[in-house]
C-alpha cells in the first residue's frame, strides 16, 4: 500500500497542478522527453471515500517515478529507488495530466501523464549517489541476421526483421532503426556465415549513420548461438549467449531474443554515458609505452587533468602501462579533456585504450 503524501502543503501545492481530462488516444513516448512518463495506468476496486482519486494520483506518481527511474539508471543502480518516501517523489513533479479515467465494472480506471522536473530528479540522484544517464542516442541502424542450414537470411521472410518493433521492451535512450531493405541495400550488404565478416558499411553510409548493430542468430546450433557486434559512437561491443529454441515454442523464444538483445544495448548506451556528479567512477586503460619519456609525458597530463581525482599502477613492464584511473563527471567529458591535451582515450572491445597523439 502505497503511503499517502498529500499533506497539507502539497495540497496545496497540487491544486496549482493542471489536472485536465484528454478525449484521444495517449501518444507513444517521445525521445526527447524523457522526464516524461506517459500511459500511467493505476485501477482499483471503486469507492465513495473522499480520498480514492487522491489516492490514485498518489499511486500514479509513485509508479511513474519507478518507471522514469528505470529508463534513465543503470541496471546494477535499480535497488537504489526501493523504499523512497513518496513525499521526496512528489516534490519533483512538474506536472500531473489525467488522460483518461473511466468505470470498468466495479473497479474505476485512470490514465496519467507525469512530467517530472529534470533537476530536481537529478539533484536526487546526485544526493543519493546514483549513476544514471539522460543522454539520448543517435539512431542504431539494425540488421538482424538469421543462419539457418549453414546460409544466412537478412531480406526474405525475417522474423526479426517483421517482428523487432513489435517489442514488449520500451527504448528511451536507443533509437532502433531497421533498413528499408530495397535492391541498393540487398546489394550494399555482403552477408557471411562469421558476424565479424558481414560488412554493412555502404549501408550505413546511405542512411548517413555511423551507430550500427549487427546481430547472427544461428539455428543450426544451441551453444552461443546468439552474437551481436555493436558499434555506438566509435566504440565496440561484441557479445555472445546460448539459447534455446526449441521448435514448437520459437516465435516466443525469438521476441525474447529481441528484449534481451535490446535491453542489453540500451545497457550499454547506459554505462557508456554514465553521470554521477557526486562522486568519482573509475575505469582500467592500457597504454602501449614506447619509452619512459613517453610514460612521464602520459603520467603528467593524467594528473594535470582537473576530472581526474586519482590514477594508479597496476602492472608496470618495459612497452606497456596498465593503470587505473578515478575521475568526476562522464567518460564523454574526460575523452573530451584528454583529447584537449592530445591524449585519445578510447574503448576496443570491452577495454580503455589510451594513446598519444603525435
Amino acid at each position: 500500500m502505497v503511503t499517502k503524501f498529500y499533506l497539507n502543503e502539497y495540497s496545496k501545492k497540487i491544486k496549482k497542478v493542471t489536472l485536465f481530462l484528454l478525449f484521444f488516444n495517449v501518444s507513444t513516448y517521445s525521445y526527447s522527453d524523457v522526464f516524461r512518463v506517459e500511459n500511467v495506468i493505476i485501477q482499483q476496486k471503486f469507492n465513495s471515500s473522499k480520498d480514492f482519486r487522491e489516492d490514485l494520483i498518489n499511486k500514479a506518481i509513485v509508479t511513474s517515478f519507478e518507471k522514469l527511474s528505470k529508463r534513465i539508471m543503470v541496471e546494477q543502480e535499480f535497488w537504489k529507488i526501493k523504499n523512497i518516501e513518496s513525499g521526496k517523489i512528489a516534490e519533483m513533479v512538474s506536472n500531473v495530466s489525467i488522460v483518461d479515467e473511466r468505470m470498468i465494472s466495479s473497479s474505476y480506471q485512470m490514465i496519467f501523464s507525469i512530467f517530472f522536473d529534470d533537476r530536481k530528479v537529478k539533484s536526487f540522484f546526485n544526493q543519493k549517489g546514483i549513476i544514471y544517464t539522460e543522454s539520448i542516442s543517435r539512431p542504431i541502424l539494425t540488421f538482424p541476421v538469421i543462419k539457418s542450414q549453414n546460409s544466412v537470411n537478412l531480406w526474405n521472410d525475417n522474423f526479426f526483421i517483421n517482428n523487432w518493433n513489435n517489442s514488449l521492451v520500451q527504448n528511451y535512450l536507443v533509437e532502433f532503426m531497421l533498413p528499408e531493405g530495397d535492391l541498393t541495400d540487398q546489394k550494399n550488404v555482403t552477408l557471411t556465415v562469421e558476424i565479424n565478416s558481414i560488412d554493412i558499411s555502404k549501408v550505413l553510409k546511405k542512411y548517413g549513420l555511423n551507430n550500427s548493430l549487427v546481430v547472427l542468430i544461428n539455428l543450426d546450433s544451441e551453444n552461443e548461438n546468439i552474437a551481436y557486434k555493436l558499434n555506438l559512437e566509435n566504440t565496440h561491443y561484441f557479445k555472445k549467449f546460448s539459447k534455446k529454441i526449441p521448435s514448437d515454442n520459437s516465435e516466443k523464444i525469438l521476441v525474447e531474443i529481441i528484449d534481451e538483445i535490446k535491453n542489453s544495448v540500451e545497457n550499454t548506451w547506459k554505462n557508456k554515458n554514465t553521470i554521477f556528479s557526486g562522486s568519482s567512477l573509475s575505469l582500467e586503460f592500457v597504454f602501449a609505452n614506447k619509452n619512459l619519456k613517453n610514460l612521464n609525458k602520459l603520467r603528467n597530463t593524467l594528473a594535470s587533468t582537473n576530472s581526474i581525482k586519482e590514477i594508479k599502477n597496476l602492472e608496470i613492464s618495459s612497452n606497456m602501462h596498465k593503470g587505473k584511473i578515478y575521475f568526476i563527471g562522464t567518460i564523454d567529458s574526460l575523452q573530451r579533456n584528454l583529447k584537449e591535451q592530445n591524449i585519445t582515450l578510447k574503448e576496443s572491445f570491452n577495454t580503455w585504450v589510451i594513446t598519444i597523439d603525435e
